[in-house]
């Protein structure tokens, strides 16, 4: 190995180098703008540099430039979060804060975003009365398609069971006359949901919405058979998925509670985990049929928190999904042979993160 006395020597250029870099990083923040990152990454980055020039320096002068070139970096820099709110549970960390702008007010747990609600307008001003849908439940998102797709088809109110409460923003999917039942296993995220300072999908929406608390697993199956025309499944994320809501059994106590024509809707979106060979299978071994929704086909607006989504439709018969059987961008796709059948037994994570990042 080179002795420090052998190592590149950076006299001649680190002070032009150094201001170049200063003006970068510095002096769009002086001025209102923000680098186009995420605060966490630039935070790590410049601390990583940081820590760099004390290592290859050896000089007190450049090793303090650099170290308040990081740190005032970081502290000009909006972060996106404001007025945060922390809550913890057995379940982890949820996050309640309001972008820089002050448009959006946002749910996160660990580094997932369960709701965003619209809180100021453009020019600032709040927003009241009923909130609109954002996130994985806009107008054009493929949940959305399915719940307007399975209501036309009954040509009546429907009855809707919602594995997984997150905001509350399904509930302002629902219609004059219908009954929804949301299935939660956090009670901190039911008290987020419900506390109007926080998010006002509940209480515009459905402030009388039934939410039962526990596991769905065990909760849902208390419910009567044959009773619900969609069942939503939205407990899981991006970082982890509760397993045992996705197997062949899973999928058996959901198809005991629908109707006749009834359909399951699963929100499989998922960062590290493909789950749509998951989802075929356990359908398949239930006789049940599976229709894609792909983020891929989507044109997403994040900075509008409008997100794109990969969602499963499941039913008996392609008419029990109504409208969506014209519609080319839901494949049904038969179960991969190649992909084991989840079970309460049997799991691969290993194999759904195969999947996500090589086929």
């Amino acid at each position: 190995p080179l002795s420090p006395s052998q190592w590149p020597q950076f006299d001649s250029w680190f002070w032009p180098a150094a201001t170049v870099i200063a003006i970068f990083l510095l002096a769009p923040g002086f001025v209102g703008a923000t680098l186009d990152y995420d605060g966490t990454l630039l935070t790590a980055a410049v601390l990583a540099l940081a820590g760099i020039s004390i290592v290859l320096f050896r000089d007190p002068p450049k090793s303090a430039l650099a170290v308040a070139i990081a740190l005032i970096a970081i502290r000009i820099y909006p972060t996106g979060e404001y007025h945060i709110v922390t809550l913890r549970s057995f379940f982890g960390v949820h996050k309640i804060y309001d972008t820089d702008n002050g448009r959006f007010r946002i749910l996160k747990h660990g580094s997932t975003i369960h709701g965003a609600q619209i809180v100021a307008d453009q020019n600032g001003e709040p927003v009241g009365g009923r909130p609109k849908p954002i996130t994985y439940y806009h107008d054009r998102s493929a949940i959305t398609q399915a719940i307007w797709s399975v209501r036309a088809r009954k040509e009546g109110p429907l009855r809707v069971a919602v594995i997984g409460l997150g905001s509350g923003t399904l509930a302002c999917r629902m219609e004059p006359g219908e009954t929804w039942r949301f299935f939660e296993i956090d009670p901190t995220v039911v008290k987020i949901a419900r506390n109007p300072a926080h998010f006002t999908f509940l209480s515009s929406c459905a402030p009388n919405l039934p939410i039962v608390l526990g596991d769905a697993r065990l909760t849902f199956a208390h419910e009567p058979d044959r009773a619900y025309d969609l069942v939503i499944v939205d407990a899981y994320s991006s970082d982890a998925i509760p397993v045992h809501l996705a197997t062949a059994e899973a999928m058996a106590l959901y198809k005991s509670k629908l109707a006749p024509h009834g359909v399951v809707l699963m929100h499989i979106s998922n960062r590290h985990l493909e789950l749509k060979s998951v989802v075929e299978g356990i359908a398949d071994a239930n006789g049940l049929k599976t229709w894609i929704w792909s983020s891929d086909t989507e044109e997403p607006d994040d900075r509008n928190y409008l997100f794109a989504s990969d969602v499963a439709i499941v039913a008996e018969d392609i008419d029990d999904i109504g409208g969506l059987k014209w519609n080319k961008m839901w494949v049904l796709t038969p179960p991969d042979p190649a992909a084991r059948t989840w079970t309460d037994d049997y799991s691969n994570i290993a194999g759904a993160l195969w999947r996500r990042y090589v086929w």
